[in-house]
């Protein structure tokens, strides 16, 4: 099933922190899978544990060229049933918003929520997941629809979640791992790659971090057209994500309590 489902007129928007993440690449993602670009994912995901605590945000920039053209945050937050792990972005008059609660134990999502407003269109999108199938519910501009995607076995992500789950996996240089992904904005599910590339140091000014150098995980995502880099030190920050079209940088942090 293609983005088509939303509308023709749907789009993430200028890089939202979960939205843009795959977006722009559903097309090529469904391709690759298909021609077996992607090992099939394993049944569930090699946890390390969850590294944060209760309320950690983190603030980010994001840049163009060098030059800020928006903001976002991720956070995470326990909730009755689990982890609630929130991110936003803000560029001008686009804003997105996401919102994934998931299992303490697998990290697999419960339901989650997506609201984009601004240009070019608005529109939410919220899914529960259920044995088998994630039952998506969308309110768009050209009237409410719904959707049921079919879950692949063993484990499965929710696009907002990916890159706050990937500090919970085991990183160390060489790791490799498909995950299986499910984008509700595109109602398709795809195995997408992820792997630790290299360990690089970075140079960043963060309020909240001591020090200005940071040893990090460099991570590819689908199969290096977008990358994120993790602090090697618990409990593994994201300090970078390039999407492809823009870059955003760590400026805050709250390690929650």
């Amino acid at each position: 099933m293609s983005r088509a489902w939303l509308g023709a007129g749907q789009r993430a928007g200028p890089g939202a922190l979960g939205v843009g993440l795959v977006l722009t690449l559903v097309a090529g993602l469904a391709a690759a899978s298909t021609a077996g670009g992607c090992a099939p994912a394993p049944v569930s995901l090699p946890l390390a544990g969850v590294p944060w605590l209760d309320g950690e945000t983190g603030t980010y920039a994001w840049l163009e060229g060098g030059l800020e053209t928006g903001t976002g945050t991720f956070s995470q937050h326990r909730v009755e049933d689990g982890w609630e792990l929130r991110n936003t972005t803000t560029m001008g008059f686009f804003e997105h918003a996401g919102s994934v609660v998931v299992d303490p134990q697998t990290m697999m999502p419960l339901r989650s929520e997506v609201r984009v407003s601004g240009v070019p269109t608005s529109y939410e999108v919220a899914a529960v997941y259920g044995e088998g199938r994630a039952e998506l519910t969308a309110r768009t501009a050209q009237g409410d629809r719904t959707l049921s995607v079919k879950l692949p076995k063993g484990h499965h992500l929710d696009n907002d979640q990916l890159l706050a789950t990937i500090r919970c996996l085991p990183l160390r240089e060489g790791f490799k791992l498909p995950v299986n992904l499910v984008n509700t904005v595109g109602g398709i599910s795809l195995p997408v790659p992820v792997a630790v590339e290299a360990i690089e140091e970075l140079q960043l000014q963060v309020a909240g971090l001591d020090g200005s150098t940071f040893a990090a995980y460099r991570v590819s995502l689908l199969g290096g057209q977008q990358r994120a880099w993790y602090t090697v030190a618990a409990p593994h920050v994201m300090l970078r994500y390039d999407n492809g079209q823009r870059v955003c940088e760590l400026r805050e942090y709250a390690p929650g309590r």
